[in-house]
Order: C-alpha cells, then sequence, then structure tokens
C-alpha cells in the first residue's frame, strides 16, 4: 500500500497492482466505463517491468485505475497512434514517459481524490525513473480538463486511436513543470480553480508520501511495507472524467 486517506464519503487506499487479482480488477473497470462510453470492452493489462498499474480501492470497491508506462523497446501505447511525434521526442533526446488506462467510477470521484492519485504517481516516477516527458492520449472532449487541470499542452493533429475506435489527441507535459507546479500550488486552498494542483500533498503530507514510496523498496527505511501513514482529511467535491 502506497497510501491510505479518509474524506467525509469515503475511506480509500492507492496501491500499485502487484497481483492478478489486482489488474482483474482494473481491467473490469476499465472494460465497464470504456465499454459504457463505446470504447469497447475487451481491454486487457500485460504485465511488463515498464508498466506500473496503480488501483484506488474502497474496502472491496476498485474505484478507479491508471498505469505509468516508460519508454522501453517494446515502445509506448501512444506509439500505435502517434509514431511520428514519439520519433521527434526521442530524437531531440526526451526520455518520454505516458499515462494510460485511466478510468475511475463516476459515483465515487472528487477532486482531491483524483489529485491524490496524480500526486502519488508523479511522486513514484520522480523516485523510480528519470523521464523529461509525461505524454497521454486523450479524447479531444478532454483536452481543456488537461490543460486545465494538470498543465498538459496539445501535441500534434488529431489522429484516430484504433484501439477503441476514437478520435484522439497527444497531449505533453515537461516533468519540470510538474514539479514546479506541486512546489508552487500544492496545498493551496483551491478556491474556484481548475487546478488539480492545489488540491495536491501539503508539504507535510508529500514529505510522508515519499518516505511510504522509498519504504516499499528500500526495507531499510523506518517505515515498514505494511505501515499506515497518517494523512490529514479532506473534503470532496465531485467530477465526473474518463479517458483512454
Amino acid at each position: 500500500m502506497l497510501f491510505r486517506r479518509s474524506m467525509p464519503d469515503c475511506n480509500f487506499i492507492i496501491r500499485v497492482a502487484t497481483s492478478d487479482e489486482d489488474l482483474v480488477a482494473a481491467e473490469q473497470i476499465i472494460n465497464r466505463l470504456y465499454g459504457w462510453r463505446g470504447y469497447g470492452a475487451q481491454h486487457t493489462l500485460t504485465k511488463h517491468e515498464s508498466r506500473t498499474t496503480f488501483v484506488a480501492t474502497h474496502g472491496a470497491d476498485t474505484l478507479g485505475t491508471l498505469t505509468l508506462s516508460v519508454d522501453s523497446p517494446v515502445g509506448l501505447s501512444v506509439d500505435a497512434s502517434f509514431p511520428e511525434e514519439l520519433a521527434e521526442l526521442r530524437k531531440r533526446g526526451a526520455s518520454v514517459c505516458e499515462l494510460t488506462k485511466f478510468a475511475f467510477d463516476p459515483s465515487a470521484q472528487s477532486k482531491p481524490l483524483l489529485a491524490i492519485l496524480f500526486h502519488t504517481i508523479f511522486t513514484y516516477g520522480t523516485h523510480h525513473h528519470s523521464c523529461t516527458d509525461l505524454l497521454i492520449e486523450v479524447n479531444p472532449r478532454h483536452v481543456r480538463f488537461y490543460e486545465a487541470a494538470l498543465g498538459f499542452r496539445k501535441l500534434g493533429d488529431l489522429k484516430t486511436n484504433t484501439a477503441v475506435n476514437a478520435p484522439s489527441q497527444l497531449m505533453q507535459l515537461p516533468v519540470c513543470e510538474i514539479e514546479d507546479n506541486i512546489e508552487r500550488f500544492a496545498g493551496e486552498n483551491p478556491g474556484s480553480s481548475h487546478s488539480l494542483y492545489r488540491h495536491f500533498l501539503g508539504r507535510e503530507d508529500a514529505r510522508t508520501l515519499q518516505a511510504r514510496i522509498a519504504a516499499v523498496y528500500d526495507p531499510s527505511s523506518r517505515f515498514g511495507r505494511d505501515s499506515v501513514l497518517p494523512m490529514r482529511e479532506v473534503p470532496a467535491p465531485s467530477i465526473h472524467l474518463l479517458t483512454a
């Protein structure tokens, strides 16, 4: 377990999906929500050292899932739709990674929960990888969300994602900007801002999260693998989001 948090309407846990049971649960929510959107319902999550799938759970229920993939000889999912753009990034020396297979149960969503999921993945990625650019492939109707919420920018023209038979836009976010935005905005009063960074963990909780992530892979850490880290309670406004 990487993270546990109590909110007024939901106690949830974020962890890396390491077991077949976790991956099956992630596939089920992906296929349920993607199928509802008309994106197909036969998607699978395959184990590979370059991919890390995260799941958010409440009791026995899987609330959502998101996979972080780093570039490797097998490439990235976005290579299928945007080979020229990826070739140009690699030619310039960029070390690329992507977020993919994102699905979240609309009945359980909240900005703080989504923000903490992204914060956990960003922290995990920074701790384990040395990527310079984060990519995501989204339906055009989600472009504005990613621009306003996380600072992604469009890269290239619209293409067709054949895996879901839907229009697709590639978006890019320099990792250095993620770190800057977390430093500037995390833990601040979100007010009416659309930015998810303002719902990220404050400095104290972020340090605790970093220690927990380090502990999972460093037995010498003072935090054991099964330790539960205390986190502050946060409110839970609603938001609906689904992306391929």
